[in-house]
C-alpha cells in the first residue's frame, strides 16, 4: 500500500506485490494444514451469503475456535 501511494506507476511495485501475494499463499497453506473442515465450512458460508459476516458468525466462531487452538507438536 506505502509503494502505491509513493509510486505513480503500478510497475514499480510489482516486486512487493509478489511479497504480498507469496505471504497470503503461506498463509492459506497453514489455514488448510490446521483447520481444513473449518475453513472450507466458513469460505462456503461466505460464498453463499455473498461475504455478509454476520450471517457466517457461527461457521466464522468455528474456525476460529480450531485456529486459536495450540498446535500440538510431535
Amino acid at each position: 500500500m506505502e509503494c502505491k501511494s509513493k509510486c505513480e506507476h503500478p510497475k514499480e511495485c510489482l516486486e512487493q506485490a509478489h511479497d504480498v501475494q507469496d505471504c497470503v499463499l503461506d498463509t492459506f497453506a497453514v489455514i488448510k494444514e490446521r483447520c481444513p473442515v473449518e475453513w472450507s465450512a466458513f469460505t462456503a458460508c461466505m460464498d453463499k451469503y455473498n461475504t455478509r459476516l454476520e450471517d457466517c458468525r457461527r461457521t466464522q466462531k468455528k474456525f476460529m475456535a480450531c485456529w486459536n487452538k495450540p498446535e500440538v507438536k510431535a
